[in-house]
């Protein structure tokens, strides 16, 4: 059976800014199949957005000519932890459709939510590591699934829960558990959509940080060899 990935992201910056430090990237894989970067910089501004386009910048190249996922985050790592003397971080995750291996993979390094939904399960995964850039023995957390349909994987830069630490509470994260285990996987832009509405909704419209969801999804599909990619950004 042909299947089909669906890749969709949505992000805003915090509230009174006009750039997000939150940085996100698709990019085809060199063996096949793609993969979407999500890099948080330290901070918030301009500041914050440099460093997360040098990360995702760098990740989108060595993936693109065949770098595997947790060595191309070790080696962003190294490039970041010796160009800001280890001063400077940043979270990272990675989550890839590799078609060669016929396999999901999520790298992660520091706090930043991924959900995973598999056969009606829906399992947040948890990074033990740090962000990059600061401790020089830091390597990512690495999660394989095998490619199959009916799966989506949520990742959350720590914006999105925001509201949740302002009020001591779960509330953010609890819609977005039961969004993600109703939404439909062809459904990617609608549920990471709903998802920042959501978030968007308990900040009463003034983000106190920088928002990105990104939605990964695994549906049946059709053997056309036609590729769609779109992608809306205000002017």
């Amino acid at each position: 059976m042909a299947l089909e990935i669906c890749v969709a992201v949505r992000k805003l910056p915090r509230h009174g800014l006009d750039f997000s430090g939150d940085q996100a990237q698709v990019v085809e894989r060199a063996r096949g199949g793609v993969s979407l970067i999500m890099a948080d910089g330290q901070g918030n501004g301009e500041a914050a957005r440099r460093t997360a386009l040098l990360v995702a910048n760098r990740c989108a190249n060595l993936i693109s000519e065949g770098a595997r996922d947790g060595a191309t985050a070790r080696a962003v790592h190294d490039l970041l932890y010796a160009q800001r003397g280890g001063k400077v971080s940043a979270t990272l995750t990675i989550v890839s459709a590799d078609l060669e291996a016929r396999a999901l993979l999520v790298s992660q390094n520091g706090p930043d939510m991924v959900l995973v939904r598999r056969q009606g399960v829906v399992e947040r995964l948890m990074c033990p590591y740090g962000p990059i850039g600061v401790d020089p023995s830091t390597k990512p957390f690495v999660h394989e699934f095998p490619l199959g349909e009916g799966t989506i994987i949520v990742a959350l830069s720590d914006g999105v829960l925001a509201p949740d630490r302002w009020s001591g509470g779960s509330r953010v994260l609890d819609g977005i558990v039961g969004l993600v285990r109703s939404a439909a996987e062809q459904g990617a832009e609608q549920l990471a959509q709903a998802i920042l509405d959501l978030s968007h909704g308990e900040a009463k419209g003034r983000a106190r940080d920088d928002m990105t969801v990104g939605v990964f999804g695994i549906c049946s599909g059709t053997d056309a060899t036609a590729r769609a990619f779109s992608l809306h950004l205000p002017a």
